[in-house]
């Protein structure tokens, strides 16, 4: 059986499970994105520059992105709650662009992607340790199915 890798941007291989008796393809790639792991899209501390270890997981929703062609992605950019409310906006903001310019750069059309920054506002983790800071510096991405589809 073959190991799970740390480094997958997935928990598990949504695409593992397809077959003839599937659900709709709403249904799937709601399946697909709640299987992305934000956390292997990494940024520079205070700052929105990709770390080359982020590539394989966008390149993986790049991927999907394509397969999944309607709807709309929104790229939710969240920070730790270091520094003032207003500059964390805007990180969670600048984060959440840099992802839509690369997934735009590999042909995922603009019009599909919401940018949005929840700043220091939902954190995930206890901010008054390293480890929390960390986790709370992330990336949210959510699919939402074109209406009617």
């Amino acid at each position: 059986m073959e190991q799970p890798n740390s480094a997958s941007p997935f928990r598990t291989d949504p695409l593992a499970e397809i077959d003839a008796d599937s659900p709709p393809i709403n249904e799937l790639c709601q399946r697909i994105f709640d299987a992305i792991d934000e956390p292997a899209i990494a940024f520079a501390l205070s700052g929105s520059e990709l770390r080359t270890a982020s590539y394989a997981a966008l390149d993986r929703i790049v991927n999907f992105a394509h397969n999944c062609a309607t709807g709309t992605i929104e790229i939710i950019g969240h920070t730790d709650s270091l520094g003032d409310e207003s500059f964390n906006v805007h990180v969670g903001r600048q984060r959440a662009i840099a992802v839509a310019n690369y997934l735009v750069g590999r042909g995922v059309e603009p019009d599909r992607l919401k940018v949005i920054s929840r700043g220091s506002a939902e954190p995930v983790a206890d901010n008054d340790t390293r480890i929390g800071r960390s986790r709370n510096r992330r990336i949210e991405l959510r699919w939402l199915p074109e209406r009617g589809s």
